[in-house]
């Protein structure tokens, strides 16, 4: 099972657009600029958003982009709107081309999430994106070119209206006689970006000497393009120009991209385009990229904390305790590492939290279960958050899915229960629920989402510090009514919830074990200790402390484990966070 839920407060830098304007004009400015691709829908720790989504680029402004990449197409009846390809076909609940529907025909589609099907949003029109990026991002217009006089009028006449032409990148490939030509017929001050793609040291060169633009775009699918010869370097410095490199797949930066990063390898990413010259990337990984730059002194300030993840693979629990054992078998939850990648969609991560014991696609025999997570708040939703998951599970010997109702009491219903539920914590009533719909040793993981609107109602007659948990439930056994099966199976993966205000996010969120360094390194917030623990074997009596209470050293603390912790047998390590410092 994977899900997450995101919270976000102000964005990572706190940098008004004007600052931002600055340092993209200031090629000597060490901060590096940080662009969201396609409205930046996609994360390793939050939500994945519809692409080009509101949702999706008022989380990039929240989460700290300095620039936001969208895609500009226009409808029949001349209207701006954002979308990537030629056809609202892959991103929408709809078929045929922007360029053939009008606004209302655009607007009366709804945009698809990660599981493919619509969600509540529409397709924004390039208004509603000005005035939602106004006075906080710049906005980098793809898809548009400056010799296109009538696409040039109506995104002018937007941005004027809007009074965001200085917000605004434009971009193209055109030669630059025919750019200086187009810009010359606007009195406005326009920010042109060329992009070069597979060129010669030369012509990047001839392109700087001409135009003597702030920022260039260059696309490179080999990492010994003479794109980057020293001279670019040098005449870029000359003309003040940044170095703008989209690290989104391998062909466009030589094989130095975001998912070698997110793999465990951003020196050799993004690192690596730094050292090249690049002052701006484009990712999709908005978050992790602006941690690691601020890691590296390139950024003034980390990310906000927006959520906090349990990915589980440092191998515990992280927080979630058992909350009903089991005299007849399954005593427990464990981090296990099951073979279930091959099932789709794919989980994020190694580990996964299943019952033990669990035997060749079963478990024992058992009462009702319930691994239950740390408290967290959920007032306080932005329309881009949301609660999402997959269940994974099955019945034994039983070609029929649990049924139930999706409101409580859950386990007393008469077919038993097998999923998710969110729960109160001052009553125990459960809000909302999820139940596996399919069984069998080979079916796929079962995507739902929760978002902000269905929480929002969920909880709408609570008070704003009201606490919740999620309950991984599993109701089969003795215990449960007459006709059920005597057992089932259940698996969790990949957990992130939100994290409200200043302080401690309730938990930590383990980022690197470093089996060279025999280092355990993770996120470290101001005025909190931090206790490392060691189990042999994840027993919940065997954790016993390998550290004194540290104090935060923000943005990480990092704490090396002693060899004797573990020789001669294999540990297990978590990180638990204490009370505020005094």
């Amino acid at each position: 099972m994977a899900f997450w839920l995101t919270i976000t407060t102000v964005s990572s830098d706190g940098a008004s657009v004007a600052e931002i304007i600055a340092r993209f004009h200031d090629s000597e400015d060490l901060h590096v600029l940080v662009t969201a691709h396609r409205g930046g829908y996609l994360s390793t720790s939050g939500a994945i958003l519809p692409e080009n989504s509101l949702t999706a680029i008022a989380r990039s402004i929240d989460h700290g982009a300095d620039i936001l990449e969208v895609d500009l197409r226009s409808t029949s009846d001349g209207h701006l709107v954002i979308m990537h390809d030629d056809t609202v076909s892959r991103t929408t609940n709809g078929s045929g081309t922007v360029s053939s529907m009008t606004l209302a025909q655009i607007k009366a589609l709804r945009l698809l999430g990660p599981d493919g099907k619509p969600t509540t949003q529409q397709v924004p029109t390039f208004a509603e994106v000005m005035a939602l990026a106004k006075g906080k991002a710049m906005v980098n217009l793809d898809k548009l070119e400056v010799t296109d006089p009538a696409s040039m009028a109506a995104a002018l006449n937007i941005l004027r209206t809007t009074g965001t032409v200085n917000q605004a990148i434009f971009k193209g490939s055109a030669p630059a006689t025919s750019v200086k030509a187009a810009l010359a017929s606007y009195p406005d001050q326009i920010q042109y970006m060329p992009v070069l793609t597979d060129s010669t040291a030369a012509a990047v060169v001839a392109m700087l000497d001409e135009l003597h633009p702030p920022a260039v775009e260059l696309i490179f699918a080999s990492a010994t393009t003479p794109m980057l010869a020293p001279e670019v370097i040098a005449k870029a410095k000359e003309t003040g120009t940044r170095i703008w490199i989209n690290s989104l797949w391998a062909s466009l930066n030589g094989g130095h991209h975001d998912d070698l990063a997110i793999a465990g390898n951003p020196d050799g990413s993004w690192g690596w385009l730094l050292g090249r010259g690049a002052s701006i990337l484009q990712t999709d990984y908005l978050t992790d990229l602006g941690t690691y730059l601020h890691r590296k002194g390139l950024r003034d300030n980390p990310p906000s904390v927006t959520s906090v993840n349990f990915d589980f693979r440092d191998g515990t629990l992280q927080g979630w305790q058992n909350a009903k054992s089991s005299p007849t078998g399954a005593t427990t939850f464990v981090a296990d590492t099951g073979t279930y990648g091959d099932r789709t969609p794919g989980v994020r991560d190694l580990y996964k939290i299943v019952h033990t014991p669990f035997l060749t696609g079963r478990d024992t025999y058992h009462q009702t279960l319930l691994l239950r997570s740390p408290e967290f708040h959920l007032h306080g939703l932005k329309d881009y958050q949301a609660i999402g998951f997959s269940l994974l599970g099955g019945i034994g010997g039983s070609a029929a899915a649990p049924s139930s109702d999706t409101l409580l009491p859950l386990i007393a219903k008469p077919a038993g229960f097998l999923g998710l539920a969110l729960r109160r914590s001052r009553d125990g009533a459960y809000l909302l629920s999820a139940r596996r719909n399919a069984t069998g040793q080979g079916q796929a993981w079962q995507a739902v989402t929760w978002d902000a609107a269905t929480l929002r109602t969920a909880i709408a007659n609570d008070q704003p510090d009201e606490n919740y948990t999620l309950d991984l439930i599993d109701a089969f056994g003795p215990d449960s009514p007459t006709g059920t099966v005597s057992w089932g199976w259940v698996a969790l993966d990949a957990v992130t919830y939100p994290w409200t205000g200043p302080g401690d996010p309730t938990t930590t969120s383990i980022r690197t074990f470093d089996l060279q360094q025999m280092a355990l390194e993770w996120s470290s917030y101001p005025g909190f200790t931090y206790q490392v623990y060691r189990s042999p074997d994840l027993s919940p009596d065997g954790w016993s402390p390998v550290s004194e209470p540290l104090p935060a050293t923000p943005p990480l603390n990092q704490f090396i484990i002693p060899a004797s912790s573990l020789s001669p047998h294999r540990g297990f390590f978590r990180v638990e966070s204490g009370d505020t410092a005094e």
